[in-house]
């Protein structure tokens, strides 16, 4: 098995995690509102690392198949509008939440359909051991700016909610945005300021896995907290899993610079 086929396969297991967790989410949806757009987004989060790994483990040199695949991790995008969704649900703010699902799930599906149809996303894709990479189109800003967009807003909506709440809530919500802040931050390093500097997308894979870390994470607040001591838990566990993937993130964005402006070989 190269690294593209090892690369491929993990990914692979990563998306069947995250589907575990939609499922798991699924089951008890009809408990709470905000419990069925989480699992929708765990859903999508698992395509995401499905299409990635598509990209990979199927590459063929100059092939459709190999650009449609990474068209294809455009749809990452549908991730966007349950997760704004359920953090609507969980603040308890859904005064014409319906106007709200509708312009985003529009915007979504937009860009996931000039994505897919078009070269304004994506221009092509080509290999660069040990990663393929796509070269950006015009509206590739575009797109990164809505998922930006629809982050920002999630967590004001929890930040919101952090500050009114006491007690348990403000602790679930403290944690709950603690794990937004590392997806994002590593969504901003991998998707928007690397394929800024360098006109491609390179490390667009990195993303599913830390979207896998940031959905257990919130999906155990959700659903576990409650049953267990949340401060054992957050003060031996939760802080520790933040901080190594906090530093992870800071590691690789540091590696890549290295690379990028000084010549310093790297494995990215």
């Amino acid at each position: 098995m190269d690294i593209l086929d090892l690369r491929g396969a993990v990914l692979f297991i990563c998306a069947f995690l995250n589907f575990l967790l939609a499922l798991s989410l699924w089951l008890r949806r009809e408990e709470r509102k905000d419990i069925l757009y989480l699992s929708i987004t765990a859903l999508f989060s698992g395509l995401y690392a499905v299409f990635c790994g598509g990209v990979y483990f199927f590459w063929t040199p100059g092939s459709f198949a190999s650009t449609l695949w990474y068209r294809l991790t455009w749809l990452g995008v549908l991730m966007v509008p349950p997760f704004v969704l359920f953090t609507y649900y969980f603040t308890n703010r859904i005064k014409k939440i319906k106007l709200k699902a509708l312009f985003l799930f529009l915007g979504a599906g937009l860009i996931g359909y000039f994505a897919l149809t078009t070269t304004l996303f994506l221009e092509s894709v080509h290999f660069k051991y040990p990663t393929i990479s796509g070269i950006a189109g015009p509206l590739d800003f575009f797109g990164r700016l809505y998922i930006f967009i629809g982050i920002v807003i999630g967590l004001v909506n929890l930040l919101r909610e952090y500050f009114k709440s006491a007690g348990f809530k403000r602790l679930q919500i403290k944690y709950l945005v603690a794990g937004v802040v590392v997806y994002a931050l590593a969504g901003m390093i991998f998707t928007a300021i690397i394929p800024l500097l360098t006109g491609e997308s390179a490390y667009y894979d990195l993303l599913a896995y830390f979207s896998l870390i940031w959905m257990f994470l919130t999906t155990y607040a959700i659903t576990r907290y409650r049953l267990m001591d949340i401060r054992f838990v957050i003060s031996r566990g939760v802080v520790f899993i933040l901080s190594l993937v906090t530093i992870i993130i800071l590691v690789l964005f540091i590696v890549f610079l290295a690379n990028k402006f000084f010549g310093i070989p790297s494995l990215l």
